[in-house]
C-alpha cells in the first residue's frame, strides 16, 4: 500500500529515523531506519536484538577494499603456479579493527563459466555439500530481508579441531552481469558456541563476480575473492597466513569446476525426482534451507518433500524494474513516468503501485509514492 506524500516526506530529512513493520521478502518483521541525507541504514529486530542490514554501503566498501581505494594498497600480486586458470594472490596487513591475520585477495580469470553460474553455485547450499570438501554442516539461522540472513557453517580442518562460523551474509546483483556476496561474523541467539568445535570469526569474506567481456558474459568470469578470518583457538599467525595463501587458489579452482557442473547437477536432481512429478528445479538460496536443511533437494531420491519450481519468467520491462529494486537500497529509486508502465504487472503482486509523475521507491519495503512532475 502506498503512503501519502506527508508520510514519506520525513524520510528525506537528514537525521530522520523511524520504526515500522514490513515484509521485506521474508515475512513481516520489525525494522528501524535512519537517513543521513543520502542513504538509509536499516536494522532488523530478531530474537530480542537489532541487527544492522548489509546493503549498498557495505558493497561499496568491499569494492573499495578490493581495489585498494580505501587508503590501504595491496602488496604485489604473485602468480599461483600449478593451476588450470590464471590466478593471482595478494595480501596486506589487516585494516579491520580487531583483525590479527593478513587480508588476502585472490583473483582468477575463469573462461567458459558465467558470473551467474558462479553466483548460483555459491548460493546453492545443497549443491555445495557435493563439492566443498571442507563443509561439514551449513544451514540458515535467521532471515532479515530478501538478501540478508545469518547462517551457520562448520568446516573440517586437517590436524586441528573443526571450526565453525556464525555469519551474516548479503548478496546482490549489481547490474551488467555483476554479482557480489559478502559476509562477516555476527553472533545470534540461535547460534550458540558448540562443544567440540572452535568458533572462528570472519572479519570480511566477499566474492565479486564480473564478466571477462561485458558484451559476452558467456566468455567467462573474473572472480575476486577477499577474506580476513580469525581461526580462533591457538594457531600461529605465520601458519594461518601461509594456509590462506595456499587454500585460496585451491578453493577457487574447486569453485570453478563446481560452477561449470551446476546445470548438469540440477538436471540430475530433476531426473531423480521426475517420478514424484517434480518440475525442473532452479538454483536455490541459503534462505530456502531455513530450519530444514535438505528439505528442498532430499538426498534420498525416494523421499518426498517440497521442490523448487521456476516462477513465470518476467518480460523485459519487468526484469529492468526488478533489477533496479533488487540492486539498490539507497534513499530512492526514481523512475521516469514513461517507465512506470512496467509497474502494472508488479503491482498485481501487491508490492508496487503507480501514480502520475515521478515514482519514488522505498528500497526495503517496496512502498511507492509519487511527486507531481515539475
Amino acid at each position: 500500500m502506498a503512503t501519502s506524500d506527508a508520510e514519506w516526506a520525513p524520510r528525506y530529512v537528514p537525521g530522520a529515523s523511524g520504526e515500522q513493520e514490513l515484509d521485506a521478502g521474508c515475512g513481516v518483521k520489525k525494522y528501524r531506519w535512519t537517513f543521513d541525507g543520502k542513504d538509509f541504514d536499516w536494522e532488523c529486530y530478531d530474537h530480542g536484538e537489532w541487527f544492522p542490514l548489509l546493503g549498498k554501503k557495505k558493497f561499496q566498501q568491499v569494492l573499495q577494499m578490493m581495489a585498494g581505494e580505501d587508503g590501504h594498497p595491496w602488496g604485489k600480486a604473485s602468480e599461483a603456479k600449478g593451476y588450470p586458470y590464471p590466478i593471482k594472490v595478494s595480501g596486506r596487513s589487516p585494516t579491520i579493527a580487531g583483525a590479527k591475520t593478513n587480508e588476502m585477495m585472490v583473483e582468477g580469470i575463469i573462461p567458459g563459466v558465467t558470473p551467474e553460474q558462479f553466483f548460483n553455485t555459491l548460493n546453492e547450499s545443497e549443491y555445495r555439500a557435493t563439492w566443498d570438501s571442507s563443509m561439514k554442516k551449513g544451514y540458515n539461522i535467521a532471515r532479515f530481508s530478501s538478501n540478508n540472513d545469518i547462517g551457520y557453517y562448520e568446516a573440517t580442518m586437517p590436524m586441528i579441531t573443526n571450526r565453525d562460523f556464525c555469519n551474516q551474509r548479503a548478496w546482490a546483483e549489481l547490474g551488467g552481469e555483476e554479482y557480489m556476496i559478502c559476509n562477516h561474523s555476527n553472533p545470534h541467539p540461535r547460534c550458540p558456541v558448540k562443544k567440540g568445535v572452535v568458533r572462528a570469526w570472519s572479519f570480511i569474506t566477499a566474492y565479486h563476480l564480473r564478466p571477462i567481456d561485458a558484451e559476452a558474459p558467456s566468455a567467462g568470469t573474473v572472480v575476486t575473492y577477499m577474506a580476513c578470518p580469525d581461526a580462533g583457538g591457538w594457531v600461529p599467525k605465520t601458519v594461518l597466513n601461509m594456509i590462506q595463501s595456499k587454500v585460496g587458489p585451491t578453493s577457487m579452482t574447486n569453485l570453478a569446476k563446481a560452477a561449470a557442473g551446476l546445470d548438469a547437477w540440477l538436471e540430475e536432481v530433476h531426473k531423480a525426482h521426475q517420478a514424484a512429478g517434480a518440475a525442473k528445479p532452479y538454483p536455490g538460496r541459503w534462505d530456502e534451507t531455513m530450519d530444514a536443511p535438505g528439505a528442498f533437494f532430499p538426498r534420498d531420491p525416494a523421499a518426498k518433500g517440497a521442490y523448487r519450481t521456476a516462477p513465470r519468467p518476467l518480460d523485459r520491462e519487468e526484469r529492468e524494474v526488478e533489477a533496479l529494486v533488487g540492486e539498490c537500497d539507497a534513499a530512492t529509486v526514481v523512475l521516469r513516468a514513461e517507465e512506470a508502465s512496467a509497474f502494472d504487472a508488479l503491482a498485481a503482486r501487491g508490492t508496487l503501485s503507480q501514480k502520475a509523475g515521478e515514482v519514488h521507491l522505498d528500497p526495503l519495503s517496496e512502498v511507492v509514492t509519487s511527486e507531481a512532475a515539475a
